[in-house]
């Protein structure tokens, strides 16, 4: 692919992310979730209310968010004023650069056909439709997404030139990315072992140290303010987050659902209705969380079975999603199916019952298109793991920090995306050769 060809479908790109912002609707146009929360707090930081997600006095500091998000809100009101539109248009480009990323980390990792699975890599992941609609929210993933793409390319190219200084930056980029989703808060051990791995056979012991810790002082350096503020703040250690993580690892004891929190129990959708109550009281909310924690620990002691099964049942919820519900079509497959069915019977119009189904069962089909293609991808390439052990890590990562916590919801495996869409583009390459190798000969992708 030429640079031109890239320049100008990334222009393309970029204008297509436009006219999904402009017509296609979504349920955070109007602000009342997460959205609403990030918002509340990158203005707090602007008024000098600190970093808080109160909307009133006495502004009590945030102790359940990550500051990274909410300081890239900041820096974009304070250019362009409390201007949503101009987010989106920032969070579009972002992720042009993140499938652009994802062109040099294909070409870098791949020795045969490296050109033609790095551009096939680059238009899956410029014409995403689930990345698109990322680009129109006020939530952290765009931002998180473009943050482990390029920390993945700084450390797969600080591997091949073994340099200390890619290593020092791509250390500073995965800090950044941990302050922006504490999910991240085990990638750093991965990354570590991937060091360890990619030269053990080549470098020496002393060197390999060497550039461990390079790679974490980095990270530690981004890490560390948060560390000591909620320390001076809330006089506990508190890593990242408190009061999320222990309801969520919780929910992961509960049947799952591809909603977890709409689908509790009774009496524990009072519990956590009682819990996020408890969001102007720092001290109560840690103490619920150590308690759900605890509880947490306790029924997987009481049926492992069980909970390995909850856990492998999330794969497919995380995996398998048409995310129509995020670009405004909420109702259920099931019920409009019955619509159709009723305005058939009825003699009525029913057109719109008939395209909305059609567009689900459309982006139903793209995203299993995307998964199963990049299986076959991955299990073409296992046995050269060695050599494709940062790509595989990324999609293998979220998988399995999901399948624990109780939130099984498509959006969060989304961040591996850009990676799994490199596997995508080597599976699809392999299957066009295998139908060029008994059917036609002249067709190819590209």
């Amino acid at each position: 692919m030429s640079t031109k060809t890239i320049i100008l479908l990334f222009i393309l790109g970029f204008l297509i992310g436009l006219l999904v912002l402009c017509y296609v609707p979504s349920y955070t146009n109007h602000l009342k979730s997460d959205d609403r929360g990030y918002d509340v707090m990158a203005n707090n930081i602007l008024t000098g209310h600190g970093f808080s997600g109160a909307e009133s006095p006495p502004f009590e500091p945030n102790v359940t968010r990550t500051p990274g998000y909410p300081i890239f809100l900041a820096l974009i009101y304070s250019l362009f004023g409390r201007n949503y539109n101009a987010v989106f248009i920032i969070q579009i480009i972002m992720s042009n650069l993140t499938a652009l990323l994802v062109y040099f980390i294909a070409f870098k990792s791949f020795v045969s056909y490296k050109k033609q699975i790095a551009s096939l890599s680059y238009i899956l992941v410029l014409f995403c439709p689930f990345l698109w609609f990322l680009a129109k929210m006020l939530f952290t993933e765009t931002l998180f997404t473009f943050l482990v793409t390029l920390s993945i390319l700084l450390i797969t190219v600080a591997l091949e030139r073994n340099s200390y200084w890619l290593f020092f930056t791509s250390g500073l980029i995965t800090g950044i990315a941990l302050l922006t989703r504490p999910t991240l808060l085990l990638l750093p051990i991965f990354l570590v072992l991937l060091i360890i791995l990619a030269g053990i056979k080549r470098d020496k012991f002393s060197s390999l140290v060497k550039k461990n810790i390079v790679y974490i002082t980095a990270v530690m350096l981004m890490w560390s303010p948060w560390i000591i503020r909620n320390y001076i703040v809330f006089k506990e250690f508190i890593p990242l987050t408190a009061g999320i993580s222990g309801a969520f690892f919780y929910m992961g004891t509960l049947p799952p659902y591809r909603y977890s929190t709409e689908f509790f129990y009774k009496e524990e959708e009072k519990r956590f209705d009682d819990y996020l109550s408890k969001a102007g009281n720092t001290k109560a909310i840690i103490a619920l969380d150590n308690e759900y924690k605890k509880d947490a620990f306790k029924r997987i002691k009481e049926m492992p079975l069980t909970y390995f099964k909850y856990t492998l049942q999330r794969i497919p919820i995380l995996w398998l999603s048409s995310f129509s519900h995020y670009f405004g079509l909420e109702t259920p497959l099931r019920k409009l199916t019955g619509e159709l069915r009723n305005k058939i019977l009825q003699k009525q119009n029913f057109m719109r019952e008939l395209m909305i189904i059609l567009i689900k069962l459309s982006l139903i089909f793209i995203n299993i298109l995307y998964v199963s293609t990049a299986v076959v991808g991955i299990v073409l390439l296992s046995k050269y793991w060695r050599k494709y052990y940062p790509l595989l890590m990324i999609p293998l990562y979220f998988t399995l920090i999901h399948m624990v916590l109780g939130r099984a919801d498509a959006r969060y495996a989304l961040p591996a995306y850009p990676i799994m869409l490199i596997f995508s583009a080597y599976g699809l390459l392999f299957i066009q050769g295998q139908l060029k190798k008994y059917f036609y000969k002249g067709w190819k992708l590209v």
